[in-house]
């Protein structure tokens, strides 16, 4: 069995995520790779991110990233969770991790207060992670 580690994306991993947010952006069609290392540490980590990172490493590398925010849901009047991305490296599809980093996500609405609500909207070219 693979060891699965979730937890929060460091400063020093802006490269990989910024990748893997092309790569993803790739995916669903959205060409020119606007992200950048020095993108993703400005606008995910201090105390004026825009959105919070966290990853899942399998065996020592980090394979999984998620962007998300926080925020309010005036439809339901109450604190929510927004996933902005998910991205599974290919090579770790089909053995639970992103599902462990969603369990993370889950765990962290509920810790802000946002009940058993987090909202995400879904690209339509296909099945991205697991």
């Amino acid at each position: 069995m693979s060891t699965v580690r979730v937890r929060p994306a460091r400063p020093d991993e802006a490269p990989i995520l910024a990748e893997m947010a092309n790569d993803l952006n790739d995916h669903v069609g959205i060409h020119g790779r606007p992200f950048t290392a020095e993108r993703v540490r400005a606008d995910g980590f201090g105390p004026q991110a825009a959105f919070t990172p966290l990853v899942a490493e399998l065996e020592g590398a980090v394979q999984v990233y998620v962007f998300f925010s926080t925020g309010y849901n005036t439809d339901i009047a109450a604190r929510a969770m927004w996933l902005h991305d998910i991205f599974v490296a290919p090579s770790a599809r089909g053995r639970g991790i992103g599902h462990a980093l969603m369990a993370a996500v889950a765990a962290e609405t509920v810790r802000i207060g946002g009940g058993s609500r987090a909202l995400a909207a879904a690209a339509r070219a296909g099945p991205i992670a697991s």
